[in-house]
């Protein structure tokens, strides 16, 4: 049975909707920010549920891309587009498509209310692990107030 994501701070448990992805980046608050590490916790098969249309749609941008340049333009592109949910056994692959190009659209999936207030917002994924049907995106967030 799928686990319902969750996002955790510091080894915390948290609300989901109170974690945001900016609509900015964080560069110019950071330094007036205080600085997390989370885990985001969500099944593959929940991955590849939600993420599907977007990932196919990107597939299709990247491989125009990747003919107009001449040559495969990144690990994915040599890896042959694999479907996504081959994509989401592979570490490496599924940090460099949900650590880079459709973050902002995974976590907008599960993530930010406008019902509920703003705790923390995402500032990058550093690594991702697999665990039989479990991903962990971990990574870096900021909350307000005080200095790293």
């Amino acid at each position: 049975m799928p686990i319902s994501p969750k996002i955790y701070i510091e080894g915390k448990t948290i609300e989901i909707k109170t974690f945001c992805f900016p609509e900015m980046s964080l560069s110019s608050a950071k330094s007036r920010m205080k600085r997390h590490e989370f885990d985001f916790c969500i099944s593959a098969k929940e991955v590849a549920d939600t993420m599907l249309k977007d990932y196919e749609e990107w597939v299709k941008e990247s491989r125009e891309d990747d003919e107009q340049c001449g040559s495969p333009q990144d690990e994915l592109a040599e890896a042959e587009y694999p479907l996504l949910t081959d994509l989401l056994k592979n570490e490496e692959l599924t940090e460099l498509v949900f650590g880079n190009y459709l973050n902002r659209e995974l976590f907008a999936n599960f993530t930010c209310s406008a019902n509920v207030e703003t705790k923390y917002w995402f500032d990058q994924i550093t690594k991702c692990n697999i665990s039989n049907d479990t991903i962990h995106f971990h990574g870096i967030c900021y909350s307000r107030g005080g200095k790293n």
